[in-house]
């Protein structure tokens, strides 16, 4: 495969619970995981509220959300829904504690004014019911559910969060006294009046402090239980009834963050306090049990940095000098890493510490009032910042040294040791504000994405159907049989929160094809995801022969066919107008539907018959390998050739396949005319897949997958990612041939070590019409000839994006010769 692409991860039977999700943030990340498949428990201790909510989300058929009452701190209320969830899903997935309260009156008008929330009327039993909602709440949740927590694959706690202090921040040493031991020495000093005599905050007190305790215990809970993948998260300055619908952010964008942490891959940090989307500072790794190398290249402050960070509990800091913008610098310093640790696991690049790596210099008076708490910065001042910003000409050079270059320099350096780690991340510096150790993307939303699917009520497509559905898709399941597609989406309904419709479809009938349409156009308007699977054999499977077959390939070359009997005419030309004609009939009706939509798809669902090398005729195989040349009319006339040599039983004269033949060529048809949809629609990612031999009734249950397993190629390409390859022919999961690279627009640069084998490879390609392919000697056991090939693709494209490797080791010269004809 030329390139690995990962589609979202699937969230079916993911459990999740969220205190306080009837309004505001809360309710923003149930609405959010249901959107991904997560089955929700929305709790919430105003009831009527909460059932409100779960009946407002109800305009999302596929969303799968039970109310539950709870209040935080009433353990009796937490034993019930422990006991809920025990007896109803025997585990839980992710817990979100978000329930929260300010600990006082909130002044919207100075909130507003300084983008930050302000409170009146601190009380001790408002500061009391702060800490036990914020901390002992969330205290007494996890330790009541780590049980069910434990019983999940992928576990994971999401605590909304705002701050840490010094006193907490040596994990090594924390314990869960040493912060019930705060909170208590808080509320005491609270009763007492005693708190700006003891240093505590004079402000938003008792919600300051109850979130420093949630984010020492968030830490201390994901050292205590490492199979957990537990953080902390400040979702940003939320626009919500709290709030007074003051801030920067609505609640909608507020949940994206937590449930990024609840939808993480397994493996990801645990530990870690996130800004938003992003880990809020590089002295989090340290904090969290990571080795960190200091660089910079001002060595007196480096050291002094490196000191305060150990000073302050981080003891596993390490101090090198590193300029950026000297090569022999960073050689010695990726030397130093290989030597010391033998791997390099995250790499943040961070190289302009300070304006003057901007290339601008900054007034004096300008940069005093940038020395505001940045919550409190108002526009003008940054108005007023921008406006006087000064560059000149060197001062722009030793930015793009010191920010590019060096940041490139860098990583190609330290890309080896990186390699060397089961999970190396590399991050570079976005803002002034914060430094992201690791973005690791939760799964791609698929709300309001709409599919249809052909020959969807049984087998391959059924489990397709299935597979997007759990993903959040919604679904439109179409087939012939119309008794048999709506008895498919009523087994379908076990699953609530899947939005799958059925719409009788007969792909050979254009009337049909067009109520289809016009039913996706009224109802939603565009179609994301188009999925051609429907498809017939051309003629009667002879189960019993199918076993010999076995899925090799290969066998369709004899002419005793070993699986297939009763090829007519009539079969041969449903075959065609089923599996190619309904396919183009399809794909042409819905081309306006798909550039509706922003990310649009087609998988045409094919087979390894659908290559050219399976129709033995040297002339059609070089026209319809010609991707430059190819049109619409060239497919359409081997398909009319084959129909007309069928019925005139001149199939072998015209050197037509004589086994399978409608199939074959049907499926050739197939796979040609998804690359010339790939090159005339370069918006619509197009693909067509081999999904592998697949046990399902055509095949009597034969075959080396099932159908659920042989349904994860076509979903993947259905939700790829935007920028993805577009026109290729994959086999499974994975891009069949590299020779699939040349023929959609790729510059090929074919590799041997025998010259003259490599050079009459390159010419083969030529010749059947792959023109951009270019060939270069290159032993893989030398390192000076890697060096050079290395040099040569710098020199000649500057850049190289797809690597495949198919090297063999060690096989008779007789087999590497079969490998080489085929």
């Amino acid at each position: 495969m030329a390139a690995t692409i990962s589609g979202p991860v699937s969230c079916l039977s993911r459990i999740a619970v969220v205190t306080r999700g009837a309004r505001g943030l809360g309710l923003g990340i149930c609405k959010q995981l249901a959107s991904n498949g997560v089955k929700v428990v929305l709790t919430d201790k105003d009831e009527e509220k909460g059932l409100d909510a779960v009946e407002k989300l109800k305009q999302f058929p596929h969303f799968d959300i039970t109310f539950h009452h709870l209040n935080v701190t009433d353990s009796t209320n937490i034993s019930s829904l422990s006991e809920f969830i025990k007896t109803k899903f025997k585990k839980l997935d992710i817990l979100v504690n978000n329930a929260a309260v300010p600990g006082g009156i909130i002044d919207r008008e100075k909130s507003g004014i300084l983008s930050n929330i302000l409170t009146t009327g601190e009380t001790y039993e408002r500061a009391e019911e702060c800490v036990s909602t914020i901390y002992y709440g969330t205290k007494t949740m996890t330790e009541t559910f780590i049980p069910l927590l434990l019983s999940s694959h992928s576990p994971r706690i999401c605590i909304p969060n705002k701050s840490i202090q010094k006193e907490i921040g040596d994990i090594d040493n924390l314990t869960e006294e040493k912060i019930d031991g705060m909170v208590r020495s808080f509320l005491s000093d609270f009763k007492e009046g005693d708190l700006r005599k003891n240093d505590w905050p004079t402000s938003l007190l008792a919600y300051i402090v109850s979130k420093v305790a949630v984010s020492a215990y968030t830490r201390l809970v994901a050292k205590r239980y490492p199979a957990i993948c537990t953080n902390y998260i400040h979702p940003g300055f939320v626009r919500t009834e709290m709030t007074g619908n003051l801030g920067a952010l609505s609640a909608e964008e507020a949940a994206r963050g937590p449930v990024m942490l609840a939808l993480l891959p397994d493996g990801s940090p645990s530990g870690l306090f996130y800004d938003q989307t992003e880990v809020s500072s590089f002295t989090q790794l340290a904090s969290t049990g990571v080795r960190v190398i200091l660089t910079a290249r001002d060595e007196k402050r480096g050291l002094e940095a490196a000191e305060k960070l150990k000073q302050s509990g981080l003891s596993d800091v390490i101090f090198h000098r590193l300029d950026v913008t000297d090569s022999s610098g960073i050689a010695s310093f990726a030397e130093f890493v290989k030597i010391s640790f033998g791997k390099l696991d995250i790499l943040v690049n961070c190289p302009s510490s300070h304006l003057m790596r901007r290339g601008v210099t900054i007034d004096a008076e300008i940069l005093n009032n940038l020395n505001i708490e940045s919550e409190k910065k108002t526009r003008s001042i940054v108005m007023d910042f921008l406006s006087n910003l000064k560059q000149n000409y060197e001062m722009g050079e030793e930015c793009l040294k010191t920010n590019f270059y060096g940041t490139r320099d860098v990583t190609q350096a330290l890309i080896p040791l990186l390699l060397s780690s089961n999970s190396g991340r590399i991050q570079k510096l976005r803002n002034l504000r914060s430094i992201m150790a690791a973005t690791i993307g939760g799964p791609v939303s698929c709300l309001n994405r709409i599919a249809v699917v052909t020959g969807g009520a049984r087998g391959l497509g059924l489990r397709i159907c299935k597979q997007l559905a759990s993903n959040g898709v919604k679904v439109i399941l179409t087939d012939k049989d119309e008794e048999k597609g709506l008895d498919a989406v009523a087994k379908l309904k076990q699953f609530p929160h899947f939005d799958v419709t059925f719409h009788h479809l007969n792909v050979m009938n254009s009337t049909n094809i067009a109520s289809l349409s016009d039913f996706i156009k009224t109802t939603f308007k565009k179609l994301d995801i188009l999925v051609n699977n429907a498809g017939v054999a051309g003629g009667i499977i002879d189960h019993e022969k199918l076993k010999v077959f076995d899925g090799k390939i290969e066998k369709l070359g004899k002419s005793a066919n070993p699986f297939i009997i009763g090829e007519t005419y009539e079969r041969a030309e449903e075959c065609v107008s089923t599996n190619y004609y309904g396919t183009k009939t399809m794909t042409e009706t819905f081309i306006p539907l798909l550039l509706s939509s922003q990310s649009p798809r087609i998988v045409n669902v094919t087979s390894l018959c659908g290559k050219l090398q399976y129709i033995p005729n040297q002339s059609i195989q070089k026209e319809i390998g010609d991707i430059d040349n190819l049109t619409e009319g060239k497919i359409d006339e081997m398909v009319r050739s084959f129909l007309s040599d069928f019925k005139e039983g001149n199939l072998r004269k015209n050197n037509w396949p004589t086994s399978l033949s409608a199939y074959i060529v049907s499926k050739v048809a197939v796979s040609a005319y998804t690359r010339l949809i790939a090159k005339r629609y370069p918006a619509i990612c197009t693909n067509c897949i081999h999904p592998g031999f697949v046990r399902t009734d055509i095949t009597g249950d034969l075959g080396t997958l099932s159908a659920e397993e042989a349904a994860k190629g076509p979903v993947m390409l259905a939700l790829l990612p935007d920028g993805s390859p577009s026109g290729l022919f994959y086999d499974q999961t994975e891009v069949s041939s590299f020779t699939q690279l040349a023929s959609s627009g790729v510059r090929v640069i074919l590799t041997a070590r025998d010259e003259k084998r490599g050079l009459e490879a390159a010419e083969k390609l030529k010749q059947s019409g792959l023109s951009d392919v270019i060939f270069h000697r290159l032993d893989v056991t030398d390192p000076s000839g890697i060096a050079l090939f290395a040099e040569f693709v710098k020199i000649s494209f500057g850049k190289l994006d797809i690597l495949r490797k198919q090297i063999l080791f060690q096989l008779p010269i007789v087999e590497c010769r079969k490998l080489d004809a085929s």
